[in-house]
């Protein structure tokens, strides 16, 4: 699996980095690559304002400004697999990039825009959606926090 989604990211969408199998979690650990993917696709114009750092900061701002775009294309996305994907968790990165090359290629076979894709939602669904990004954050802020927290309090 992790070989067709390197293809189809070296090839079709021509990131600016090569992604090899071998550090694909890696390389998608920050969220920058998500954010030059979803870029690519008309779905992130924000991109100028993610970092390509890899500190808490930078993934916290890059895995923030994702989420409306990944909810826009009905991507499962929430804390708990920002946390696997930041982690680097085996499969986390994988799975969320299935998803994402199957819901990319939807949009492109039916050829809509990330505005046409708006304008298909009701402005009901739309408000429930800006009080769950606003908690979404809130909580991936938390749990990073307290994993943080955590790791420093361990050292000796």
């Amino acid at each position: 699996m992790t070989d067709i989604l390197c293809k189809w990211l070296n090839e079709d969408v021509k990131l600016q980095q090569k992604i090899e199998a071998a550090n694909f979690a890696k390389a998608f650990g920050s969220g920058y690559l998500l954010g030059e993917l979803m870029s690519k696709y008309g779905l992130q114009e924000d991109f100028k304002s993610f970092s390509p750092g890899t500190n808490t900061d930078a993934k916290l701002n890059n895995f923030s400004r994702l989420e409306p775009s990944l909810r826009l294309l009905q991507v499962p996305f929430n804390s708990n697999i920002v946390s696997d994907v930041m982690r680097e968790k085996p499969g986390a990165v994988t799975k969320l990039m299935y998803q994402l090359f199957i819901a990319l290629n939807r949009k492109e076979q039916q050829k809509l825009t990330s505005h046409a894709m708006e304008a298909m939602k009701s402005s009901q669904k739309m408000t429930l959606e800006t009080a769950n990004a606003e908690f979404y954050q809130n909580r991936l802020r938390q749990q990073f926090s307290s994993t943080s927290s955590s790791r420093h309090g361990r050292i000796s």
